[in-house]
């Protein structure tokens, strides 16, 4: 699968994220990665430490859907990304706190 990716000379950018802990500031960065996926015109690959997870069945513990939550779930489906599986139900762990810290 990888070698037919390659051949195929699939165009695309390639965005490194961190985004802050902060909602609010969270949400700048939400607003400028839309700014540039509707100015890339290429599919926009997203990785790295977004801070927030889409569902409350990421986080242990979890029950509540968040604004958080919601604005991440909405710059996905503005920038129709594809959250991508990994093997592991959780990603980051401090203490008895477990999350899956996802990347696009």
């Amino acid at each position: 699968m990888e070698g037919e990716f390659i051949k195929a000379k699939v165009r695309c950018a390639i965005c490194l994220v961190y985004a802050p802990n902060d909602h609010h500031e969270r949400l700048v960065v939400w607003n400028q990665l839309m700014g540039m996926g509707a100015i890339v015109g290429v599919p926009m690959v997203l990785m790295g430490v977004f801070n927030e997870v889409i569902s409350p069945n990421e986080r242990r513990g979890g029950s509540e859907v968040s604004q958080g939550m919601r604005d991440l779930h909405n710059l996905f489906q503005d920038l129709q990304l594809v959250d991508m599986e990994i093997d592991q139900q959780f990603t980051w762990v401090r203490k008895m706190q477990l999350a899956k810290l996802i990347g696009s």
